[in-house]
């Protein structure tokens, strides 16, 4: 099952936010391969600003989607979530030898983060987190990190025990966006003139047929 057709100018507006941007046609080959990767899923790509502090906005957006993973009160109590996010992943390389140097790096407003670095809110927060990478030529690589530092992240496909409940993430190469599941169609109540003419009929007699009761009961009450 194939997903939505994305074309630059919904990819600019929908997906990146910016209605001025570029979209190659290398990007727009690796959004559809996500896009009907995802679909067949159950699931659909959700757009984030492009602002450099994309994986944070991502990151959050699907965090809230998910009612059983509200488990991070410090997160949901701050007024500047993405912010938030930023500052606790920069903090977790305060003390690891040879990256010290990263913790500088993300803490700087509007720098890009790689996925890599990303998933270690993972273990900070013992979530799972999803982040599949699609490729230009049809290929997608979809891997789970899990909350558990010590146990390396799997591709999805050989995980035994697949969680419910995680972090949905994707990597467009230079921004992130999320996913979120399918919504069902909804169920549109059709305007009055649409019903057949049996029906108005029917609804007539009905409304008729109680306004009748009514006068009735009321007609009982006012001679007793």
């Amino acid at each position: 099952m194939e997903g939505t057709r994305w074309d630059s100018t919904s990819i600019a507006n929908h997906l990146w936010m910016q209605e001025t941007l570029n979209v190659s046609k290398d990007t727009q080959k690796r959004i559809q391969t996500a896009e009907d990767y995802l679909s067949r899923l159950g699931f659909e790509l959700k757009g984030v600003n492009s602002d450099g502090n994309c994986f944070f906005y991502a990151f959050y957006e699907s965090y809230k989607t998910i009612k059983d993973l509200r488990q991070i009160p410090l997160l949901d109590l701050n007024k500047n979530p993405p912010k938030f996010l930023r500052e606790t992943l920069a903090s977790l390389f305060t003390n690891v030898s040879g990256k010290q140097h990263l913790k500088d790096e993300i803490e700087e407003d509007r720098r890009f983060v790689t996925a890599s670095q990303g998933a270690h809110l993972a273990h900070h927060f013992n979530i799972y987190l999803r982040i599949i990478t699609p490729g230009e030529t049809g290929e997608v690589m979809d891997l789970l990190h899990f909350p558990e530092r010590s146990k390396e992240a799997q591709t999805w496909e050989t995980v035994e025990e697949k969680p419910g409940v995680y972090i949905f993430i994707i990597d467009l190469g230079g921004h992130f966006v999320y996913a979120t599941p399918k919504r069902p169609p909804s169920l549109k109540t059709p305007p009055p003139n649409s019903y057949p003419l049996q029906g108005r009929i029917f609804q007539l007699l009905f409304l008729l047929g109680a306004a009748f009761i009514l006068y009735q009961i009321g007609k009982r009450f006012f001679t007793t």
